[in-house]
């Protein structure tokens, strides 16, 4: 009886990898006024099923975020005041926001790999110089704001939001697996802007209008 209550244990748990997530700049340094644009990459050492991706998003003020393009069929919704959870979404405009990815139902799930799956893109423009850094808290404290007041009063209780990968249940039972490994930061260098126009005050050039003396040698550029 126990061989077979253990086959049956067997049969109904599967391998759950842990998923790495990666915002992956595509540019090590840009200037001001440059787009800045970021991949969400999940990678996993073994192929791993992904049912969701629930992230909270924060970056530094040298950039600002200006939209964002989807990689797969996702449910998104990046809503503003979303739950008024502690102002993530309440703008995009203070570094921070909650990201939340569903599959749709009945479509085949995407598929964390070696290689990497891009889930998403989003897109930042360079404002300031200095160095620019995105990651995915993984936990924030907040609290429902009930009477406006932007204070934490006695029935406003404390909650925590998570940065989560969703993976298919592990164990018979389950609603879902949680997969998330690692946590990687994106980050740029932002340079400032080049000057147009002229050189301002520099040493000119010396001049080459004289012919050189008959037998002097010449330099010729290869072509």
């Amino acid at each position: 009886m126990m061989r077979w209550l253990l086959v049956l244990m067997m049969a109904a748990t599967t391998y759950a990898a842990d998923v790495t997530m990666e915002w992956k700049t595509r540019n090590n340094v840009v200037e001001v006024g440059d787009c800045i644009t970021v991949d969400l990459v999940l990678t996993s050492d073994e192929p791993q099923a992904v049912t969701g991706v629930d992230a909270v998003v924060e970056w530094t003020g040298q950039a600002k975020l200006e939209g964002w393009e989807l990689t797969y069929s996702w449910v998104f919704e990046p809503t503003q005041n979303d739950l008024q959870l502690a102002g993530l979404n309440e703008t995009f405009d203070d570094g921070d926001a909650r990201i939340l990815l569903l599959p749709w139902f009945g479509q085949a799930l995407p598929v964390a790999t070696p290689e990497g799956f891009v889930a998403l893109t989003l897109y930042f423009e360079a404002l300031s110089p200095g160095t620019w850094t995105i990651t995915s808290a993984t936990t924030v404290d907040w609290f429902m704001d009930l009477d406006g007041d932007g204070e934490q009063g006695p029935s406003e209780g404390t909650q925590t939001q998570r940065t989560h990968i969703l993976g298919p249940p592990t164990t018979a039972g389950q609603p879902w697996s949680m997969v998330l490994g690692e946590i990687v930061d994106g980050v740029v260098g932002i340079a400032p802007p080049v000057p147009t126009g002229d050189c301002g005050d520099v040493a000119e050039l010396p001049s080459f209008d004289t012919p050189p003396r008959p037998g002097s040698p010449t330099g010729v550029r290869v072509p």
